[in-house]
């Protein structure tokens, strides 16, 4: 899915990861860096992502954000963006 999301033009990187859900048990949440000036919604994200994959697969939340944690080799720290965007829905 983060490679779908990053096709979104200006959308400079993703992280997306599984968090408790009271009525499906998992939610799928997707934290999207966008670079200034890069406008979207949440349902414009999950519309395109159900365009491009299995509709039940898109995300149940999405945060934007103006720059996610990397490491020093310059990866999405996975770990970090869990810590604070949140692991719950």
């Amino acid at each position: 899915m983060e490679t779908v999301i990053v096709q979104l033009e200006g959308v400079t990187g993703v992280c997306v990861y599984g968090v408790p859900d009271v009525k499906w048990g998992e939610a799928i949440k997707a934290v999207v860096e966008v670079k200034a000036g890069g406008r979207y919604t949440a349902q414009q994200v999950t519309d395109f992502v159900g365009s491009k994959i299995a509709r039940f697969k898109r995300p149940h939340l999405v945060v934007f954000t103006d720059a996610l944690p990397r490491t020093a080799e310059g990866a999405v720290d996975r770990d970090a963006v869990k810590a604070k965007f949140g692991a719950s829905a």
